[in-house]
């Protein structure tokens, strides 16, 4: 148990609209959302501390509340840490928080409820190894790519009428081989002080960094993938909690 885990809760949930409030704390499979990922965690015993970035001093008390038993019969060490205004923001203030013994770190973002602790010990284990490892899964889906420079209408299938058809977009559609695209997921566990180093090189750039990874790679650092072959969807509309919702039913009954 040498690693630190950031978890990344401080979003706007600005997709769930008004019908979802603080997605971490909703209910799925009767537990917070943010509850599942903690578990997962705590079952895999491979870190020692978990830095929880929040978005404000309401959220975090809320978090407490409901995580604060479980976290007390656990044998790792919280922190709480406020995030920034964007991801990368709140990334680089949970390394900053990160105890200098813990050689490792994974950076997971909450809304990926069905992280098994499997995984979890996988990747503890590659990346003693190669110092940089991501979870993801392979693309199944046929991928194009438009090559003018028109934006896409996105239309429901109830709104296309003879009147909204002159405004779909057409162009040149170029084929790209699935074979080689992966599609990342969360947990991304790294060196420590590779991604901290990783982080304030992106910060005195000023890149916009969606992806821990892209931060490696754009020092030059080689990163590693873990297939990830069991569903771990990240939950940001108000459908994909149904979704999650019949995937950890299945689980739970010990469903394939």
């Amino acid at each position: 148990m040498s690693s630190a885990a950031l978890f990344l809760c401080a979003g706007r949930s600005t997709r769930m609209g008004s019908s979802i409030g603080d997605k971490i704390l909703a209910d799925v499979a009767g537990r917070p959302l943010v509850l599942h990922s903690l578990d997962a965690f705590l079952n895999s015993r491979v870190v020692c501390e978990i830095i929880f970035l929040y978005r404000d001093g309401a959220q975090r008390d809320r978090m407490v509340e409901r995580l604060g038993e479980t976290i007390q019969k656990s044998h790792v060490r919280a922190v709480w840490q406020e995030g920034g205004r964007e991801r990368q923001d709140s990334v680089m203030n949970g390394l900053l928080r990160v105890d200098p013994a813990c050689p490792f770190v994974f950076v997971h973002d909450c809304a990926r409820p069905l992280i098994t602790p499997e995984n979890i010990r996988a990747l503890d284990h590659a990346v003693r190894r190669v110092e940089a490892v991501v979870l993801a899964h392979r693309i199944v889906d046929t991928i194009r790519l438009l090559e003018n420079d028109a934006a896409p209408t996105v239309l429901s299938g109830a709104a296309v009428t003879d009147r909204t058809l002159p405004s779909l977009v057409t162009g040149d559609l170029s084929h790209i081989d699935r074979d080689r695209l992966w599609a990342m997921e969360t947990p991304q566990v790294f060196k420590r002080d590779l991604i901290t180093r990783a982080y304030q090189s992106a910060q005195r750039a000023g890149d916009k960094i969606t992806d821990d990874a892209a931060a490696v790679i754009r020092r030059g650092h080689a990163v590693s993938m873990l297939e990830n072959t069991s569903a771990n969807p990240k939950i940001t509309t108000p459908q994909d909690f149904a979704y999650a919702e019949f995937l950890l039913s299945r689980r739970q009954r010990n469903l394939p």
